[in-house]
């Protein structure tokens, strides 16, 4: 989808923010060479934190990896004490190793297995055909971050990544259909770790 968008305008901590009669846009980014990258703004981490704290009922996720314990304890407590329905789909980047699995299971313990506030499926394509490799965030179905960056510790800390901030409804309409449908495609990824 396209969205024209004009000359960008000189947000704070460097953002562009793009608006059109229908969405806004804001760009975030990291850059590992960086002196103090714990204050580097604008961060995609600060950003889906500060979005995800913000939204009213629901947040839809796609993941094609998550490794960031940190991460997961953040987005457990909003599913456990603030009553807000999380989706997640996984990518098979999310599971690709033992240990990647590892952490997927400690977030389940931690988000206390609550499927009515928390689900989580996951599509397992191969590398020919059919791998979801999406890495985005919706919020309340209004808003959305799409980009490179994932919730893990590399994407974080050590690489170059992008994520970008629509807001509005009629833009993020279509990709948050999209959602719906690989999502309903989505086989729960409580099987892979046997919890009923």
């Amino acid at each position: 989808m396209y969205i024209h968008a004009g000359a960008p305008e000189k947000d704070t901590n460097d953002t562009y923010r793009y608006s059109t009669a229908t969405a806004t846009v804001s760009c975030y980014y990291t850059d590992p060479e960086a002196r103090d990258k714990d204050s580097l703004e604008p961060h995609p981490d600060v950003m889906w934190r500060k979005l995800m704290t913000s939204a009213n009922k629901a947040i839809d996720m796609a993941l094609f990896s998550y490794d960031d314990d940190m991460f997961g304890t953040f987005l457990a407590d909003l599913a456990r004490n603030q009553g807000k329905k999380i989706r997640i789909l996984f990518g098979s980047g999310a599971f690709s190793m033992d240990w990647k699995l590892e952490k997927i299971d400690h977030f389940l313990q931690l988000s206390g297995n609550d499927k009515d506030s928390l689900q989580c499926r996951y599509l397992r394509g191969n590398h020919n055909h059919g791998t979801m490799h999406w890495q985005s965030l919706f919020i309340d179905r209004s808003s959305m971050a799409i980009g490179s960056f994932n919730p893990t510790n590399c994407a974080k800390h050590h690489n170059y990544e992008n994520s970008v901030l629509i807001e509005g409804i009629n833009a993020v309409r279509p990709m948050i259909q999209q959602f719906d449908k690989m999502f309903e495609r989505g086989r729960d990824i409580r099987e892979l770790f046997l919890i009923n």
